[in-house]
Formats: C-alpha cells, sequence, structure tokens
C-alpha cells in the first residue's frame, strides 16, 4: 500500500486574504447601525445594499426604501440585517445625469 507524505506547500493566510479580499476585515461590523436606502431585492425577496461592495441583507425590505439597519450576523461574503427605524440621516445626493447633446428637430 502506498503511503503519502504532506510535504507542506500550502497557501499562508497573508496570501489567501490577498488573493481573496473578502476574508480581509470587513466594511460593517455585527451590532453596527447604519443608515441605508435599499438598492436591488434579491432572488430569496430580502431587499440588499451594498457598503463598500460588501453585501448587507435587509428581510423584509423593498427596493428604494430607506431605513436605518442593524448588521446582526457577518460571514465572509455577506451580512445580515434587521430593519431598527427610518433613517437619521438624508440620503446621498444623486449625481446630475448630463444634458443630451441633442437638440430637438425642428
Amino acid at each position: 500500500m502506498p503511503s503519502f507524505v504532506f510535504e507542506g506547500g500550502g497557501k499562508s493566510a497573508k496570501k489567501e486574504r490577498e488573493e481573496r479580499p473578502y476574508l480581509s476585515e470587513k466594511p460593517v461590523q455585527a451590532g453596527g447601525e447604519y443608515d441605508v436606502t435599499v438598492e436591488e431585492v434579491g432572488t430569496r425577496g430580502d431587499g440588499f445594499v451594498r457598503i463598500q461592495n460588501y453585501i448587507v441583507f435587509i428581510a423584509g425590505s423593498s427596493k428604494g426604501e430607506r431605513m436605518r439597519i442593524k448588521v446582526t450576523k457577518v460571514l465572509p461574503k455577506f451580512a445580515i440585517a434587521e430593519r431598527i427605524g427610518e433613517a437619521k440621516t438624508p440620503a446621498p445626493a444623486k449625481p446630475e445625469e448630463p444634458a443630451s447633446s441633442e437638440t430637438p428637430d425642428e
């Protein structure tokens, strides 16, 4: 029967974090409160927002809703939050759309 010897060669934790940035520090913390506007609704019906490209799901929310959330669970690729009330800060201003370069036909 052949015997196998493991000689290492695995990646270091630092190398793993560099290649897969979602393993590093998250932009949200469990227990943290944030004012957000729901961007989209996922396939399971929960709304979600992106905080520095990190997904946070909020159960029972709809696209466009502005609210204050509390993060309840932080996982490697996403977080889960619950609605705790109305947003305390106004929504960020949206950039103005560029004016059309076309002139109306006369």
